[in-house]
């Protein structure tokens, strides 16, 4: 047994030999693991085995050996030793298998013998501790009663109070605190077996639902197999609320380990079975509970003995009825029941009989029949109950008191289980007719906070016929407050208006099954402007305001009621009524009539009153009427009930005509005699247009709408139209500007203000409408605006959306244009002349129509369609080359009133001024204008601000302005254009401006391209070869360039050897005067001597000559040698005095300025 502290070891061996003390014998016992002895003085030895101090024992290793004094000298005979050994070990708290006991004798020589496990009583074989049966079981299902709960153990294993057991029992959750039963939180151990041997008072765990005992003394009977069974029980109270058994639970363990290791903790638990039974008899423990059938308790279990199940308190057999279903009378009702749990008196146990709509009783009531001295009101009286008027529920305790004033009630339970009651009280019915309600039939316990049935319905008397003179009743009528209503026989309404915002007169007729007595009041009501769609209810001017409203006899019909029926609020009186009125309530939508005399049973009655339509649409209302306020002896103010008018869904024949364009909106229809049935007011029909699709340009917005109803006045209408946003790739933009006030005129009837709301940033506009008399329904009304288009390109708005307020239209989308075509004249394009010439300037027309030009607020995109760049000269250093650059545009350059900016024109030898002169020409035909610009020479950049541009569409502008050309060679500019003031446009990007040669070749005339100057002839002579000689040269020239006084000088090289006086040389010939020496002495050179430049040991001469120009048409503002075929001229040198090759004389044209 797991934990014996007296585990007997008993060793029996033979010896084959005599042993001989002489030889120091010994033997050794290995394999006893398991035991908690770790010393000597652990063991008990038993004879023959006397002399312990040669005993030595170690119980890490599980071996004992037995030395020479310990051996006996006297159990041997001559051939062979008896041994038996006894010795008295402590086991262990918990389970092991036998292991295999090894013996080892030494006796000068060594001997082994091993003996494997052989059952349960092997050495050191160990069980697992183990519960075979654990049961449980309670003594009352019933909340709040005190509950013994009973626990057996079948135990294995013997408890062994060594190892300090525990049990342990957890999951008893759901029971509430006793001071009584459980003072301290501690449990009495009510009944035990053993009798002793267990603690007591137990610590207790309420809200754990956990307690544990110990076991202070060895428990269990000895023997091989025994079983040890435990029992014991403890006293709870039950919880007020149902539940389900929990899972309860039983542990048992050692909580130490036992023998020499004492006090050390133990943790392994015992096998114990995972669930509990109820015992098979608890004997006198066990109070008689009736048998329960299912019930509708959600926590039924067919055995109610489980531990904490408690019971779902239920009313079964539940019957009810009354005497009497006349409205106003007096009324029995009995109610039958008998409950499924004892109801203790504890937890002040209550009966709730609710839903009784319509009783009228006192709050103290009497209670009749034969159960009732056993139940008792809140204020402790037996044979009452007590009513809840605001709940309609009569509440009977089930408990008696000594007196009123006695705290506690008397302890038996006055309703028992499966036992039926009868009770019985008086009510008075209503005047008003209702159908029997649902009452509800429930048991209501203090602290039963969770998991209570709801309240059941309580059976009906469907077969009792009530009795009464002169009433004939039916099966069914004795339903309890089930009251036969008085009604209206005849109750009509039919409206004659369905226009929103205009006045409808409604025709009532009523007539009663009751004579209704002076001071009752009749309630129209329903009459709701229940226009969800409403954008502004606040404002609504729809129905009428609080206060009187007039009534009208309808002609033709009797008896008047102006006479008999009057205004009144709140209260009953004619104190401050008006006869032949109402009362209405706007917010309530309802109108009230004091009747003056008494309306007579079966006789009809009609008048008229009028509303004004809401100002949205409205789906039709079924107003009610009733009756109330009819005094008639009860104990409340009686009243017919409110019951439905009945209207007429077909005919038209009481609608008034209303104000419609009839081609186009139909007369009144079928099922706008409903009341408050109100047309949808919708735009039938949304179109606009614009004038203007350029950009910069006063544009025009014209629009016109259609209605299906009447514009009415003082409902503040006002048109308002968003979406009024250009688009740029799929995304809205602003239109320029912020918020204003435009000029609103009418394109037709004149229905609107002199001016409407703008705002550009939000595409917002709103047009009030200025009426004093309603507009046509389905006539067409129209206006314009007029607005700036944008200067950058964009498409048409992507949606304008049209909606009026004051009434509750629809939003619509507005389409364009107003007639068939959608295209604008003369916009948006041009058309080239066919020109053959190389200056079109005339010709230019734009496009017949801009297809979808009409589309609002779409703005072309400014383009230059014509382009050209030319120039006057391309000789090098011409200081009048006039530049001319030609545009044609798209649209009005003006509109946007642009700056120009060209580029690319660097190079040129023109200064820079902020006054730089020019001409622009708009136009063809039209005279030029000389205008100043900005020029920056150093980027080749002219900049026009703010230039007399065309006004018109596709055509020519023009711009002329001089510069003077570098004096090399270079190919031609690639000039751009910038036109500023139309922001996003083509025409606001650098735009290459094609050359000339695009249209006319050659490319001499592209702009700032220069010739490479060259001399087509170049010779020289001379007049003599003799060495010292004179020697006239006489040079001819010609070149394809003029040649202008400040820019060239003409050098004449490698005149080896040539002698003359350095300085001026003068000229001879036809041309002499043509050429100077620095420009100051006609007909004289510079002549200039010095050494080779290559290192030659020769004198190199050179002749320098600057042009004498003169004015010319070619020349320009410079005087300048025009190109001519030939220039002769001649100068004289000495030639050298020693012979040489005639060297190669070169000319160039060498530029010394700048």
């Amino acid at each position: 047994y797991p934990c014996d502290q007296s585990n007997t070891i008993t060793l029996s061996a033979v010896i084959n030999a005599p042993l001989y003390s002489s030889c120091s014998p010994s033997l050794t016992m290995a394999g006893l693991t398991g035991s908690t002895s770790n010393s000597l003085s652990s063991l008990t030895l038993v004879a023959p085995l006397s002399n312990s101090s040669a005993v030595v024992w170690s119980q890490s290793a599980g071996q004992v050996s037995f030395g020479t004094n310990s051996l006996p000298g006297s159990s041997s005979d001559a051939y062979q030793t008896y041994l038996n050994l006894s010795f008295v070990v402590s086991n262990r708290a918990y389970a092991q298998s036998p292991p295999t006991i090894v013996l080892t004798l030494s006796h000068g020589t060594g001997v082994t013998w091993s003996q494997a496990p052989f059952g349960d009583f092997s050495p050191m074989n160990i069980m697992t501790p183990r519960i075979i049966a654990a049961r449980s079981s309670q003594s009352s299902p019933y909340p709040c009663d005190t509950n013994m709960i009973v626990f057996e153990l079948d135990s294995a294993v013997p408890f062994f109070a060594a190892c300090s057991p525990r049990i342990v029992v957890t999951g008893l959750t759901g029971t509430v605190n006793d001071t009584t039963l459980n003072p301290n939180n501690q449990l009495k151990l009510q009944y035990t077996v053993p009798s002793s041997g267990l603690s007591s008072p137990v610590p207790w765990d309420l809200n754990a639902g956990i307690f544990s005992l110990n076991v202070t003394s060895n428990w269990g009977p000895s023997g091989a197999y025994p079983v040890a069974s435990v029992a014991f029980h403890v006293l709870v109270r039950n919880p007020a609320s149902p539940q389900a058994p929990p899972n309860v639970s039983v542990a048992v363990s050692y909580t130490t380990q036992g023998g020499s290791s004492g006090s050390s903790a133990e943790t392994r638990a015992w096998v114990v079975p995972s669930g509990l039974t109820a015992p098979s008899n608890n004997g006198s423990l066990i109070r008689p509970v009736p048998v329960q059938l299912y019930d509708g308790d959600r926590y039924f279990v067919s055995d109610w003995r489980q531990t904490l199940y408690i019971r779902q308190p239920t009313l079964l057999s539940t019957l009810i009825s009354q005497s009497s279903p006349m409205a106003g009378s007096q009324n029995d009702i009995t109610l039958t029941f008998k409950a499924n749990v004892e109801l203790i008196t504890l937890c002040r146990p209550r009966i709730i009989l609710s839903n009784l709509i319509g009783a009228c009783v006192d709050t103290d009531v009497l209670l009749s029949g034969g159960s009732a001295p056993q139940f008792s009101n809140v204020n402790k009286v037996s044979g009452r109950a007590s009513f809840d008027a605001k709940n309609y529920a009569l509440t009977m305790y089930a408990s008696r008191y000594s007196s009123p004033n006695a705290t506690d009630p008397l302890p038996d339970a006055m309703v028992l289980d499966q036992v039926p009651y009868i009770i019985r009280f008086r009510s008075v019915n209503p005047v008003q007719g209702q159908d029997a309600p649902q009452p509800y039939l429930q048991i209501a316990l203090d602290g039963a906070t969770a998991n209570m049935p709801p309240p059941a319905l309580v059976g009906e008397d469907m077969i009792t016929v009530p009795t009464a003179a002169h009433v004939t009743y039916y099966p069914g009528d004795a339903s309890a407050l089930k009251v036969i209503a008085p009604t209206f026989d005849i109750r009509s309404i039919v409206q004659t208006n369905s226009m929103p915002g205009q006045s409808n007169s409604f025709l009532v007729t009523i007539q009663l099954n009751m004579d209704l007595p002076v001071n009752s009041v009749l309630t129209l009501s329903g009459f709701l402007a229940n226009t969800p769609s409403d954008p502004n209810p606040t404002s609504r001017l729809d129905l009428a305001p609080s206060g009187s409203l007039a009534l009208s006899d309808v002609p033709g019909l009797t008896p008047p009621v102006l006479s008999i029926l009057s205004s009144v609020r709140d209260t009953a009186g004619s104190s401050g009524s008006t006869a032949g009125s109402g009362y209405f309530d706007r917010v309530l939508g309802r109108l009230s009539l004091y009747v003056t005399s008494t309306l007579t049973a079966g006789v009809p009655y009609a008048f008229k009153f009028t509303l004004l339509n809401p100002q949205c649409q409205m789906a039709p209302v079924v107003p009610c009427i009733r009756a109330g306020r009819i005094a008639a002896g009860s104990c409340y103010l009686g009243s017919v009930g409110r019951n439905l008018f009945t209207t007429e869904p077909v005919g038209v024949g009481d609608m008034t005509p209303l104000t419609v364009d009839g081609t186009k909106v139909g007369g009144a229809r079928p099922g706008e005699e409903l009341p408050l049935s109100v047309r949808q007011p919708y735009i039938m029909l949304a179109l606009m247009q614009q004038s203007s699709a350029l950009p910069c340009a006063t544009n025009d917005l014209t629009f016109s709408f259609v209605t299906n109803v009447s514009l009415v006045p003082n409902l503040n209408h006002s048109l308002v139209f968003t979406g009024l946003l250009g688009a740029r790739n799929g995304t809205s933009v602003a239109m320029p500007g912020g918020p204003v006030q435009l000029q609103v005129t009418a394109t037709g009837p004149n229905i609107f203000a002199a001016t409407a709301s703008w705002n550009p940033a939000s595409g917002v506009l709103v047009v009030p409408i200025s009426i004093t008399s309603s507009t046509t329904a389905g006539s067409t009304y129209g206006f314009k605006v007029t607005l700036t288009n944008p200067a950058a390109p964009q498409d048409c708005a992507m949606s304008v959306q049209m909606t009026i307020t004051g009434m509750c239209f629809n939003s619509v989308t507005v389409g364009w244009p107003l007639s068939s075509s959608s295209d604008l004249d003369g916009q948006g394009s041009c058309v080239a002349p066919g020109f053959s010439s190389s200056d079109p300037t005339s010709g230019w027309t734009s496009v017949p129509t801009l297809v979808g030009g009409k589309c609002p607020l779409y703005v072309v995109n400014a383009a230059y369609f014509w382009t050209m760049a030319r120039q006057s000269s391309f000789f090098p250093c011409d200081p009048s080359n006039t530049i001319t650059i030609q545009l044609v545009s798209n649209v009005p350059l003006s509109f946007c009133s642009p700056n120009i900016t060209l580029r690319g024109l660097a190079g040129t030898q023109t200064p820079a001024s902020s006054a730089f002169p020019l001409t622009i020409q708009s136009g063809s035909g039209s005279v030029a204008s000389s205008i100043t610009g900005v020029w920056l020479n150093d980027t080749g950049s002219l900049i026009l601000t703010a230039p007399a541009v065309p006004s018109s569409s596709c055509t020519p502008f023009v711009i002329s302005f001089k510069v003077r050309n570098q004096k090399s060679r270079r190919s031609p500019a690639v000039v751009t254009v910038e036109t500023s003031g139309f922001s996003g446009a083509s025409i606001a990007r650098a735009q290459a401006v094609n050359p000339y040669s695009s249209f006319v070749s050659p490319t001499n005339y592209d702009p700032l391209f220069v010739v490479a100057a060259a001399f087509p002839n170049k010779t020289v002579v001379q007049s003599t070869p003799w060495p010292g000689a004179a020697n006239t040269l006489t040079v001819s020239l010609s070149t394809n360039v003029p040649l202008w006084v400040d820019c060239a000088v003409l050098v004449i090289t490698n005149l080896e050897e040539a002698c003359a006086s350095q300085g001026s040389m003068p000229l001879t010939g036809t041309d002499a005067a043509s050429f100077s020496w620095n420009g100051v002495a006609p007909g004289t050179g510079l002549w200039a001597s010095a050494a080779d430049p290559s290192g030659r040991s020769v004198q190199e001469g050179r002749l320098t000559l600057w042009p004498v120009g003169s004015a010319g048409s070619v020349c320009g503002t410079v005087n300048c040698i025009q190109t001519l075929s030939n220039w002769v001229f001649g100068f004289v040198v000495r030639n050298p005095m020693n012979p040489q090759y005639s060297p190669p004389v070169q000319i160039m044209a060498d530029a010394t300025q700048g």
